[in-house]
């Protein structure tokens, strides 16, 4: 895939090269679209209230993780009022790792070393991801003409692709010496694919700043904050936020381009006069 947008972007450049060395051609206009690319990190920050024990709420449920995850995608713009406000549709994927983690004490029992009653301490570790693909329109305005400083307002809509898998564990902290029935010292509780993960909807807000390079090429350093509005499951509480900071590679076109047809006049030679 690397290879492939490189190879695209060496064309782009080289048929740019090849219009400016034309000095025959008449351009007309100015380029209000744009096709990019675009990627970089997330940090992801998941509100749960996902039941420690699954099937069990009366056993207490995991809080709050913060993770870091990626995001890349492709965008397309338009225009609308030129240095001043731009439409933009995007598809974008992302990783949106989980690590959560629960302490619980709920009854007492006996210590094989001490010989009494003591509080039977369990660590749970909720681990997973989520890999969704985010479907976004947005808006940007250029409050300053002169500084190609824009602000982003974006609505994003997605679903889970494969890869929604879990891992639900618990350790025992205390009392020492004590095992599972299996004796171990940590067990799986569940695992498996997350199979209630669904639409995400979110808004989105965020910053950027173009560096025009040559032959239309635009580098953009962004950051966004995208604010989860509903659960990713249908059957618990889960509400993610996410804070991305990346940056993007756009092509710029649109310009009407025309090559002058010239036209070839005969000489005419005056006969000498006798």
């Amino acid at each position: 895939m690397k290879l492939i947008i490189i190879l695209v972007l060496l064309c782009i450049s080289i048929l740019e090269l090849h219009t400016q060395n034309d000095t025959n051609l008449i351009i007309k206009g100015s380029n209000k679209y744009y096709f990019s690319v675009a990627g970089g990190l997330s940090d992801v920050f998941n509100q749960t209230k996902l039941p420690i024990i699954p099937g069990a709420d009366d056993c207490g449920t995991f809080s709050d993780g913060e993770d870091y995850g990626y995001y890349a995608g492709i965008r397309f713009g338009y225009d609308i009022l030129e240095k001043f406000l731009t439409a933009e549709l995007g598809l974008i994927y992302e990783n949106r790792p989980v690590s959560l983690q629960k302490t619980t004490s709920s009854y007492q029992i006996l210590s094989p070393i001490t010989n009494k009653y003591e509080n039977f301490v369990r660590l749970h570790e909720y681990q997973g991801s989520l890999q969704y693909v985010d479907f976004e329109v947005a808006f940007k305005v250029q409050p300053l003409k002169d500084y190609p400083f824009q602000i982003k307002i974006a609505f994003g809509i997605g679903n889970p692709l494969g890869g929604t898998d879990f891992n639900n564990y618990e350790q025992i902290v205390s009392p020492s010496g004590v095992l599972f029935p299996d004796q171990t010292l940590r067990r799986m509780v569940a695992g498996g694919k997350i199979e209630s993960a669904g639409t995400n909807m979110g808004a989105i807000s965020g910053l950027s700043y173009d560096f025009h390079l040559k032959n239309n090429l635009v580098v953009s350093p962004e950051i966004q904050y995208r604010y989860g509005m509903n659960s990713v499951l249908s059957d618990a509480e889960w509400h993610t936020d996410i804070f991305r900071a990346g940056i993007s590679i756009a092509y710029r076109f649109g310009q009407e381009v025309i090559k002058p047809v010239i036209k070839k006049v005969d000489t005419i030679i005056p006969e000498p006069k006798t």
